[in-house]
């Protein structure tokens, strides 16, 4: 395996509805809010190799829980898993955190990860507001 795909999807939970602190303890659905809805959801996070399509590692938890969280588990898990080193993990935004990018580090293998832009008033010096990387005039790098 040299290429790891991380993401995560929605699923509905057919149960009762709980406190969000009894869910946390018990890894039981919660109910969340999204926009304009409400659920009561749990999260699959999967990681697969992107060559055979098929997942190596595989986690549930209540919607509630962040994707970036479950970043360093699948990775962890996936390393374990596979008897060759990984050369990439690719993940969305959602998973843009520090922790992702060192445990990719310490497995040896690079991280590609878009930046997540939400709540940024700047971006970073040296980048557009979408993530490409400037040029020393100001102008967009073209790829």
């Amino acid at each position: 395996m040299k290429h790891l795909a991380i993401d995560s999807t929605a699923t509905d939970a057919y149960e009762r509805k709980q406190p969000k602190k009894k869910s946390e303890t018990t890894g039981n659905a919660t109910w969340g809010a999204k926009f304009d809805t409400y659920d009561n959801k749990n999260k699959i996070h999967l990681a697969g190799d992107t060559e055979s399509e098929l997942p190596i590692a595989a986690d549930v938890t209540p919607a509630h829980v962040n994707d970036g969280n479950m970043g360093p588990t699948l990775m962890s898990k996936a390393a374990e898993a596979s008897n060759t080193n990984m050369k990439f993990v690719m993940m969305d935004a959602g998973y843009d955190q520090l922790k992702n990018d060192q445990v990719a580090h310490k497995l040896k293998a690079q991280a590609i990860i878009p930046l997540n832009v939400r709540n940024e008033k700047e971006p970073p010096t040296g980048f557009s507001t979408n993530g490409t990387s400037r040029r020393s005039m100001g102008f967009n790098m073209a790829y």
